[in-house]
């Protein structure tokens, strides 16, 4: 016996027409914010000044409800800025009990020291490098084999 399995699942249900019920939603309590500021609002002020909060806020109301950017709709995309602003950029691994801070400026300021003394670090790293993999590729008996070989020269 088979059975229909959906094939889209992640995408939203049209309720009228092109619209989804999460942006019927939102076109509804910005409409209603929108125009209970014109009711309010063209009793009292001309048309200049009722006119810029009421135009500003529909269309933050169409921008939220049909606005997408790389796939994000309009509001997800302000609260990733949000996050954006608000947490730093530095980031930090903990590696046992040794704390290392990864800025963009400290590594700078690191790779000029070392041009300035004139170390070569990336040989040195190498080098290291090569013993710990020949440790993992052949297990200790390569170390006695490079001992015995630096004992030779």
């Amino acid at each position: 016996m088979r059975f229909k399995v959906p094939q889209n699942v992640e995408r939203e249900d049209r309720i009228i027409a092109f619209i989804t019920l999460r942006q019927f939603i939102i076109l509804v309590i910005g409409g209603g914010i929108t125009y209970s500021l014109y009711i309010n609002m063209s009793k009292v002020y001309y048309w200049e000044v009722w006119s810029i909060p009421v135009f500003l806020i529909g269309g933050l109301t169409l921008a939220i409800a049909f606005l997408s950017i790389k796939d994000l709709n309009f509001f997800d995309l302000i609260l990733l800025l949000i996050e954006r602003i608000l947490i730093p950029r530095r980031r930090i691994w903990t590696g046992g009990a040794d704390v290392f801070y990864i800025d963009s400026k400290f590594i700078k300021k690191e790779e000029s020291k070392i041009k300035e003394k004139g170390t070569d670090r990336k040989v040195e790293t190498k080098n290291q490098l090569d013993k710990i993999t020949d440790i993992l590729d052949g297990g200790f008996g390569n170390i006695e084999l490079e001992k015995n070989k630096n004992e030779q020269n």
